[in-house]
């Protein structure tokens, strides 16, 4: 009996040897995109983060970049472009988080398949209107590599957020305004394209 689990732990070790059990094994690639996300203690550190979701394409950082009513009273507010918000009324009259997530969503579905998608901020003012309350005004281009027909790569316009602190201490932009800038879309332009 005893010669017999000799003989069958010698089997087993052998085939143990065999099949590398003991190797290390080469490290897998992460299945998801790295994140440089900032816990956004100040304004500046939401713009950084806004830039960052679209660069790195990571919905859920760029969702986290706006209002939620689950820890600030303020809803999220878009207002597009007023030349692209009287073309498509019906689309920007209910704007709301699940409408951002989806068109941003999809920008990021256009870059994925060919390209890359690039923020481009410069400040222009800011206000503080309190303590808690700022008001950041800046030039943008948003540029999107994409193989779609009829759809401009560059977006360019003047925003004005108003950013505020949630009950986490985590600022938040909860007013969004966009001015296209003349012969561009906008940002308006591409979110009624990819929404409407």
């Amino acid at each position: 009996m005893i010669k017999t689990n000799i003989y069958f732990l010698f089997i087993v070790s052998c085939a143990l040897v065999n099949c590398n059990l003991f190797e290390t094994r080469k490290p897998e690639i992460p299945l998801n995109r790295q994140s440089s996300w900032l816990i956004p203690l100040d304004a500046d550190q939401v713009l950084t983060n806004l830039q960052a979701s679209i660069y790195e394409q990571h919905l859920d950082n760029f969702m986290r970049c706006l209002a939620d009513t689950a820890y600030i009273s303020q809803a999220f507010h878009f207002e597009a472009d007023e030349e692209i918000r009287s073309a498509y009324t019906y689309l920007f009259e209910n704007w709301s988080r699940a409408s951002e997530a989806a068109v941003i969503q999809q920008m990021f579905s256009l870059a994925a398949s060919s390209g890359d998608v690039y923020l481009e901020l410069e400040e222009e003012a800011r206000e503080n209107a309190s303590p808690e309350l700022l008001l950041w005004t800046g030039n943008y281009e948003l540029i999107l590599v994409h193989q779609m027909e009829n759809l401009p790569s560059i977006f360019k316009g003047q925003i004005i957020f108003h950013l505020a602190p949630d009950e986490r201490g985590h600022w938040v932009i909860f007013y969004w305004l966009d001015n296209a800038a003349p012969g561009s879309p906008g940002w308006s332009g591409l979110k009624a394209r990819l929404g409407g």
